[in-house]
């Protein structure tokens, strides 16, 4: 599928037609070019009050090409960072190798996932896709790692605490008591 702005024709055949065009105009009175004016808008009015709206063109493969985002090339640089670095790179890797957030996107629409772009590539290290509570606890557990952080750092843990991984993360906590006051309370730290 080729680019809306795609050139069909050669530059000297296009300047040959523009010419053409200009002296057509130029052979024209005042009221004939104010009559291809009016047909002009009246058909575009036309055209935009039987269609109101456009679906967004998607965008052509050869556009992706010049972007360097086209499947291909998605998978290209994965393979590239993977042989600088010596191993499959994870998407947060890859996203800091590639110096933003870029392909990241592209990857996602092209292929679903990081790893289905993974798989493709044949990749066999493929860290499995972290779901929202895969980190399993007991609730006797996550009472002793909050009675420890209690005891030393003398404070209730807050949301950065969670964030920068001094304790489970907070959906754990919300899965096993339903909010982090409970915990707090069924591991008897007082709150200020």
């Amino acid at each position: 599928m080729l680019a809306k702005k795609s050139s069909l024709i050669s530059e000297t055949r296009r300047l040959q037609l523009k010419n053409n065009t200009i002296k057509w105009l130029e052979g024209m009175t005042e009221d004939e070019r104010n009559e291809i004016r009016t047909r002009s808008l009246e058909k575009a009015r036309q055209y935009w009050s039987e269609h109101p709206w456009r679906e967004q063109p998607k965008i052509a493969l050869e556009t992706k090409n010049k972007r360097g985002t086209c499947p291909q090339q998605l998978l290209e640089k994965i393979r590239e960072i993977e042989e600088r670095i010596g191993h499959t790179p994870s998407l947060k890797r890859f996203v800091y190798e590639t110096g933003g957030q870029r392909y990241k996107h592209s990857i996602f629409t092209m292929f679903g996932s990081w790893n289905a772009a993974l798989k493709l590539l044949g990749c066999t290290d493929i860290t499995p896709a972290r779901t929202r509570y895969s980190e399993h606890y007991t609730k006797e557990e996550l009472i002793g790692y909050m009675r420890a952080y209690f005891k030393i750092h003398k404070k209730v843990p807050t949301n950065t605490d969670f964030k920068r991984r001094l304790l489970p993360s907070r959906s754990v906590y919300y899965k096993n008591f339903g909010s982090i006051n409970e915990a707090r309370r069924m591991a008897s730290i007082p709150y200020y």
